[in-house]
């Protein structure tokens, strides 16, 4: 957001030589701050890869230095991985029962509103 700010900020407007209306009003910058985040957004994304593999990477050698020198296969992670597969699994189940409930709830609703035109009928049959 700040680098975003920055580009379209009146200095920015002003080294780009126009002023900061052109700029902010114009189609092909607001085209150009799009693209910087974009290209910003692949650029971070890469980071965060590129980190998540070198922590992997180190975990699988302090493992393998436990086994080698210590003689100790147990994964001080597991423990960590399991906590989080279930939190992930009881989100799962959470976003299933919403769906349900929402889902039970429109069918009640309907078979209210079936209920209440069937009524109507019948008293207008009967009027």
């Amino acid at each position: 957001i700040e680098e975003l700010e920055s580009y379209l900020s009146p200095k920015h407007a002003a080294l780009a030589g126009g002023s900061f209306d052109d700029v902010s009003s114009s189609a092909d910058s607001l085209e150009r701050v799009i693209h910087v985040q974009y290209e910003s957004f692949l650029a971070f994304a890469a980071n965060i890869s590129a980190c998540h593999q070198q922590v992997n990477d180190l975990r699988d050698e302090y493992l393998a230095y436990r086994r080698r020198y210590f003689d100790d296969r147990k994964d001080p992670f597991a423990d960590h991985r399991a906590a989080v597969e279930k939190k992930a699994s009881r989100a799962a189940a959470e976003q299933q029962r919403k769906k349900r409930d929402v889902t039970v709830a429109a069918v009640a609703t309907t078979g209210l509103n079936m209920q209440q035109q069937q009524q109507q009928q019948q008293q207008q049959q009967q009027q």
